[in-house]
């Protein structure tokens, strides 16, 4: 991959940032899902051969690609978010970018990214969810069915808010609806099988309140196999987001 890593540690948490060798002045801000991490050496992103192929090809077509640690499993706590604004604004100060980001989220990774582009409407041109969890509500009923899973989600839930398991109905988290009306542009990509997160509860859920409301939203289906050659189709979506 011909590109510089930038390594640094952020409220404890590791970030990394890759830079092309060739930038075109954009960055991506990526959000990551349960398994993503990074730490003084290396990334999840950056040891996955799918998701190093999806980033070798971002950053190949010069995109400066940043991202952090983000307390592990944080299922869109407060303080996840509050990094990512930290990060946002380190990241503008380094690197000479536009400072309207494109931003890439997959799986829990959309519920830092929703709020993020919320508070930071103005500063994020683009979103790109990869079969993303949108709804926090909606999963936990989800695993309610699965009671292995839904112990653990429980038990991550109340690392990651700081609360009880008492206060998992009253979780300090918005409802999709505040973060769906967000004007900026929207893309999905849903994979058909093989999801962690049910489509009925969280991609077409966002899809169907933004297509009501007349925003900029699209879905793209595929099988999971090809999950990991969808970085031209998104790469496709930002160019034409950076002609508007």
């Amino acid at each position: 991959m011909n590109q510089l890593r930038r390594m640094f540690a952020l409220d404890g948490e590791w970030c990394i940032v890759h830079v092309p060798s060739q930038p075109n002045g954009f960055g991506i801000m990526l959000f990551g899902d349960k398994n993503h991490f990074v730490d003084e050496h290396t990334s999840f992103w950056g040891q996955n051969v799918g998701r190093r192929q999806i980033l070798k090809q971002l950053t190949d077509a010069g995109y400066t690609v940043f991202y952090s640690n983000s307390y592990g499993n944080h299922w869109g706590s407060r303080r996840a978010v509050v990094l990512s604004k930290r990060l946002y604004h380190i990241v503008l100060k380094q690197e000479i970018l536009n400072d309207q980001v494109h931003v890439i989220a997959e799986g829990m990774g959309a519920l830092v990214a929703l709020p993020f582009i919320k508070e930071m409407n103005d500063k994020v041109r683009s979103l790109a969810l990869i079969n993303p969890c949108v709804d926090i509500y909606e999963h936990i009923n989800q695993e309610k069915e699965h009671k292995f899973f839904y112990k653990k989600l429980i038990k991550e839930l109340q690392y990651a808010y700081e609360i009880t398991e008492d206060d998992i109905d009253i979780l300090p988290y918005g409802q999709l609806e505040e973060f769906a009306l967000m004007k900026n542009p929207l893309k999905l990509w849903q994979t058909s099988d093989r999801f962690t997160y049910d489509p009925n509860r969280q991609s077409r859920k966002l899809e169907r309140i933004r297509t009501a409301s007349e925003l900029p939203t699209e879905m793209s289906y595929l099988l999971s196999e090809k999950r990991f050659s969808i970085a031209p189709s998104i790469l496709q979506f930002f160019s034409h987001n950076e002609e508007i």
